[in-house]
């Protein structure tokens, strides 16, 4: 599968209505859907969407089917869109997605069988901005049209099927990808060198993280340099970072030598150095699928980071007196000095919460509640496994706290 740019993904946004227009000269599967309807990708030749038979039944069933996760008035139009006018269309090895049970699985199968990958990002017909929320909720379809060739006739389809799964968020657009892309994935051209650096200890808790890395990296459209470091690779990791210069450095793992951090600082500054709180693989695998598609300036509620939108409409921090303020990449945390409460805002956007408050404790700022936008706490919310706890070492101080209250 060639190189996946999420940025485009997220900027060619399909609109929907809620309604299909149906025609007696479109495909018989009946979703509005061209009669000749084709997927050209730079591999092979065309996949055609059968138009009888038995992959037209199985199809047909497919698409009477609720998509999980997409709203009931955009149901049909979903699945419409995503066969019609996918933004992200590519030939992937053929690979058994939701193999029908009726259908052999063997090796001549296998060889007949030829997949193509579809994505794209929706958003509904009337989004709005208020509150600090988006409104609907944008979402996205990745799915995998499969199409099985006759044994005896290789132009004739004998029969196809269709996987399909829904993301509310680019996290899990990235692990919808990371399920249905394949097993072989091209790494896309790096514009800004990216190396990550990861602690020993979580090579021996899976040692396959780097490939894991690779693969998150190479769908969030990066290509990064990753060196698995212990005691023994810390001078010639430390070298080739002074040779190459990389323009971000990201830190896995608490085991890693401070000299590192402190070689890049020295000639790169902390804005571009990561350090996430990570303590295995798992937190590792949650911080890429959020924060690498950042990094490539989409935010993680499937829009264009940062959003365009007027400061104005922007909730204001509900703070009385903003005293200090630090940032940890890239995000501004604004101490209230009458409560004590660190301010931040959510990101996500989901669950109607738009701010975090943190305390500091041990020097430390550790998660304390999920807030609306009149500063109440939102019960039975919380971060997840990602930034619950943020040393201050890993933040760099601000002289302007003030000036974050109304804007990100």
């Amino acid at each position: 599968m060639p190189a996946l740019d999420l940025s485009k993904l997220v900027k060619g946004v399909v609109p929907l209505t809620g309604k299909v227009d149906v025609r007696r000269e479109f495909h018989p599967l009946d979703v509005g859907l061209k009669k000749d309807q084709k997927y050209f990708t730079l591999g092979g030749s065309p996949i055609v969407l059968p138009g009888r038979g038995q992959g037209l039944h199985r199809l047909q069933t497919r698409v009477e089917s609720p998509i999980a996760g997409v709203p009931e008035e955009y149901q049909r139009e979903a699945y419409v869109r995503l066969l019609s006018t996918a933004i992200f269309t590519h030939r992937v090895p053929g690979h058994a997605h939701s193999w029908p049970s009726d259908v052999p699985q063997d090796a001549d199968a296998l060889a007949r069988l030829r997949s193509v990958l579809l994505a794209a990002v929706f958003r509904g017909a009337n989004e709005s901005f208020e509150n600090g929320i988006f409104s609907p909720q944008r979402f996205a379809c990745v799915g995998v049209l499969s199409v099985l060739t006759d044994a005896n006739e290789p132009k004739k389809i004998a029969d196809a099927w269709l996987d399909v799964e829904a993301a509310s968020s680019t996290s899990g657009l990235v692990a919808a990808l990371e399920r249905l892309a394949g097993p072989d994935l091209t790494a896309p051209p790096n514009s800004r060198p990216l190396t990550m650096l990861v602690a020993e200890d979580l090579w021996y808790e899976s040692q396959d993280v780097e490939q894991v890395i690779r693969r998150l990296a190479y769908l969030s459209g990066t290509n990064p340099s990753v060196h698995i470091v212990g005691p023994k690779e810390v001078s010639a990791v430390r070298t080739q970072l002074r040779d190459a210069l990389p323009s971000r450095l990201i830190m896995f793992g608490g085991g890693l030598d401070e000299a590192l951090a402190t070689d890049f600082v020295s000639r790169r500054g902390t804005a571009e150095l990561y350090r996430p709180h990570v303590e295995a693989i798992h937190d590792v695998v949650d911080w890429l699928r959020t924060e690498l598609p950042r990094l490539r300036g989409v935010g993680p509620a499937l829009m264009l980071n940062p959003e365009p939108l007027e400061a104005s409409s922007m909730p204001v921090m509900p703070i009385a007196v903003a005293s200090r303020c630090a940032h940890h990449n890239g995000t501004p945390y604004v101490l209230d000095q009458t409560t004590g409460w660190w301010w931040t805002r959510d990101r996500d956007q989901h669950g109607h919460s738009i701010f975090k408050t943190y305390v500091l404790r041990d020097d430390a700022l550790d998660w304390d509640a999920d807030r609306d936008v009149d500063g109440n706490v939102i019960e039975g919310k919380n971060k997840g496994n990602v930034l619950l706890h943020i040393p201050m070492s890993w933040m760099k101080l601000c002289s302007f706290p003030a000036s974050h209250l109304s804007g990100r």
